[in-house]
């Protein structure tokens, strides 16, 4: 008999939380490329993409799975704000005393 031993599946979204202004989005990438995904969130949100892009508050849930349906999850909050700082800065490296 012949034993067959998937690869562990793992999944990390990176930064758990983000805060975005709202109207902004953000996109969300599980990795794991070849797997099968499902994504979950907000208003029956859901998603079987690797990447996805979001833009309401709520927490987001992937799973991801392997050939044999080994399963892991990450989950990820995102709050949108009206009070974010929306600077556009002209100069394209650090000013320094006395630029102008």
């Amino acid at each position: 008999a012949t034993i067959y031993n998937p690869t562990k599946v793992t999944v990390d979204l990176g930064k758990d939380s983000a805060v975005v202004c709202v109207g902004q989005t953000i996109t969300l990438n599980a990795g794991n490329e070849d797997k099968f995904f499902t994504w979950t969130g907000p208003s029956n949100f859901y998603s079987t993409s690797q990447k996805v892009t979001v833009n309401e508050n709520g927490y987001y849930v992937v799973k991801v799975f392997n050939e044999k349906n080994c399963a892991a999850y990450d989950t990820f909050k995102l709050r949108t704000s009206v009070n974010l700082l929306d600077a556009y800065f002209l100069n394209k490296t650090e000013p320094t005393e006395g630029d102008t």
